[in-house]
């Protein structure tokens, strides 16, 4: 949702597919359920997508982690990197490694 908002804006309502492997984060982005663990990270989570929406439609599909789909492969990847403190170049965001 930052990456869609802030690399990748678009305020002429070009519609959004995410797909995505927790069913957990995606119900708690939607606003379908309750918060429950990681109430701060689900609230901003779920704020990004509300932000999102102002100007898309966000479809989303559930995919099965772990299964070699490509994109979700990519996904965890990246999230791997960013995890270990690494980041891209290719983004203005992202330039430069997070604060120790």
């Amino acid at each position: 949702m930052k990456w869609l908002l802030e690399e990748a804006p678009d305020p002429g309502g070009v519609r959004v597919h995410v797909r995505y492997d927790s069913e957990y984060a995606a119900n708690m982005a939607q606003g379908i359920w309750t918060l429950g663990a990681n109430e701060e990270l689900a609230q901003a989570v779920r704020e990004l997508a509300q932000e999102v929406r102002q100007n898309r439609r966000i479809t989303w599909e559930h995919v099965y982690g772990h299964t070699g789909a490509h994109d979700n492969e990519l996904a965890d990847r990246a999230a791997d990197v960013g995890r270990r403190g690494f980041a891209s170049a290719r983004s203005g965001r992202w330039s430069a490694p997070p604060p120790a």
